[in-house]
């Protein structure tokens, strides 16, 4: 796809940020994974790297540490790195990333502005949730696991329903 170089090209010169894909070659081996993949090609998803990444072998531990939590780690540990850290954002780990880890990910949208998205926001931080962005009817946050975004969603959605506030959750 010979177009795709030149806009990439085009929109790193433009936007200052380099343009990891459009669309992308990953090749998916689950059902999920192919519903992701079909997405991204169909929509010609682009995929930018905004800050970035430091890739390092520290920062892949600490990563890791936050990840699985740090007593969950052996206090005589020994982290070995089998290929040193190559500091450079991989299109197929970066889309195997999204696709992993997008279950951690809740989703909350209201009818219409409300007060409540505040309780809601409050409510996903004591979870030890983070929020990604918000809006006056929106709030895309993570979650430390599935389980913790599928029962968090399912409490704002019975706050809604108290409160006759129309509210979906994903």
């Amino acid at each position: 796809m010979a177009e795709h170089s030149i806009i990439r090209k085009l929109i790193s010169l433009v936007t200052k940020h380099e343009i990891i894909s459009i669309g992308t070659k990953y090749f998916p081996t689950t059902p999920l994974e192919t519903e992701y993949v079909d997405m991204f090609n169909y929509t010609q998803t682009m995929l930018m790297e905004i800050d970035k990444a430091h890739i390092t072998t520290e920062s892949i531990f600490t990563n890791l540490v936050r990840d699985v939590g740090r007593e969950n780690i052996p206090e005589n540990h020994s982290f070995y790195e089998l290929l040193p850290a190559q500091d450079k954002v991989e299109e197929y780990a970066l889309v195997s990333n999204i696709i992993m880890g997008s279950d951690r990910y809740m989703y909350v949208e209201l009818s219409e502005p409300s007060y409540i998205i505040n309780l809601f926001t409050d409510i996903i931080l004591r979870e030890n949730g983070e929020i990604i962005e918000r809006s006056e009817t929106e709030i895309v946050s993570r979650l430390m696991s599935k389980n913790d975004a599928i029962r968090v969603a399912i409490r704002l959605v019975g706050i809604g329903l108290d409160n006759g506030i129309r509210v979906r959750a994903a």
